[in-house]
């Protein structure tokens, strides 16, 4: 009837949800969210009882995150991280990461789904602000962002269809000159530029346009590898 609680039932335990208490548990039943503020205990229907999860009982899970540090959640969005917790329901005890959003809402996340989870990574500090449990607005901002990153992955394709089958004028230089340019350099090539030149020399000597990034940190050669293919587009007049 109307006055009865409502129940769910998962892994042989029963968890109360009352619409006073603002306790949720998410449509795929991973985990469970709570206000602080608004919650009253069902008479020990639900064991509730947090404990800070020692350092030892965690040795198997390696903590990206500093507490109070910001964090998002894949389905939830910026919150805040508030360490390890211990869940206590009737005998059973499992380690969660306990996340702050807006209004006090907090989230636990097993630590089996900690890929869920990423740091923020922003400059603007004051300027984040925190997303709530209880609103759709995060799920239009992923929704967004989804629609942009497939517009730009569509746009990229569009570029590489029409790339392949582009053709352009084959650059080959003339062996005597180009080992007399190359012999006038002051160092021995490792064999890493020596098969960068030769992927680059044999790029320039086809009809399809080259599609090649060339990287290494400073000092490592990149110089001498663009000489010589600078070179070869010279003798062969294009800039």
């Amino acid at each position: 009837n109307n006055t009865s609680l409502p129940f769910i039932k998962k892994n042989g335990l029963f968890k109360c949800l009352h619409k006073s208490t603002r306790l949720y548990l998410n449509k795929i039943d991973k985990f469970f969210y709570i206000n602080i503020d608004n919650y009253e205990g069902q008479e020990n229907i639900i064991d509730t009882k947090i404990s800070r999860t020692k350092e030892s009982l965690v040795s198997s899970f390696v903590n990206p995150f500093q507490n109070e540090e910001f964090v998002i959640h894949q389905d939830y969005g910026i919150g805040i991280y508030k360490g390890l917790v211990l869940l206590k329901t009737n005998s059973n005890e499992e380690e969660f990461i306990q996340i702050e959003y807006l209004n006090n809402e907090l989230l636990y996340v097993p630590i089996r789904q900690a890929y869920l989870l990423s740091k923020y990574q922003t400059s603007l500090i004051n300027d984040i602000r925190l997303d709530s449990l209880s609103s759709t607005k995060w799920k239009i901002k992923k929704h967004k962002a989804e629609k942009k990153a497939k517009d730009h992955a569509a746009e990229l394709l569009d570029i590489e269809s029409r790339r392949s089958i582009a053709s352009t004028e084959q650059l080959i230089a003339p062996k005597e000159s180009y080992d007399k340019f190359c012999n006038d350099f002051p160092y021995i090539p490792t064999n890493d530029q020596l098969n960068c030149i030769n992927d680059i020399l044999k790029d320039l000597s086809l009809i399809k346009p080259m599609n090649r990034v060339i990287c290494g940190d400073v000092g490592f050669g990149k110089t001498e590898i663009a000489m010589r293919a600078s070179f070869v587009c010279v003798e062969s007049n294009k800039q």
